[in-house]
């Protein structure tokens, strides 16, 4: 009778043990395990880049339209006043030549830009 009984209790515990060790297996799983981190989201790889006629050097100008380039291509155009900021282009994160022309005509800027990965850089056209 008592043998049997601590037959049972050690069967008991075995079985209680694995229990134990399986759902301890089980958590270390299902949060990765063995090393395993998590990444987030990738980061931004892209910026915004503007242009703004210049409020005070500009002032005597009116509304002009505006073509807008980023490495040589033509990413938009507007009409701006002084002071005034185009809509924004989307480009790469980087070192990029920016540049405007007042349409129909050969009145131009040029500067080069540092667009930050998710933000924005605004390119100021000065008139002078």
């Amino acid at each position: 009778g008592l043998l049997g009984r601590a037959g049972k209790a050690e069967i008991h515990v075995y079985t209680r043990s694995a229990t134990i060790i399986g759902a301890a297996t089980l958590a270390v799983l299902s949060c990765g395990g063995g090393g395993d981190s998590p990444t987030g989201p990738a980061a931004p790889t892209t910026g915004t880049v503007y242009f703004r006629l210049d409020g005070a050097s500009c002032a005597a100008v009116g509304t002009i339209t505006i073509n807008f380039y980023i490495d040589g291509a033509l990413v938009g155009s507007g009409n701006l006043s002084a002071g005034q900021t185009s809509a924004g282009y989307t480009t790469s994160a980087g070192s990029h030549a920016t540049s405007a022309r007042v349409a129909n005509t050969t009145y131009s800027w040029a500067v080069n830009a540092t667009v930050p990965a998710g933000s924005s850089w605004t390119t100021t056209l000065l008139c002078t």
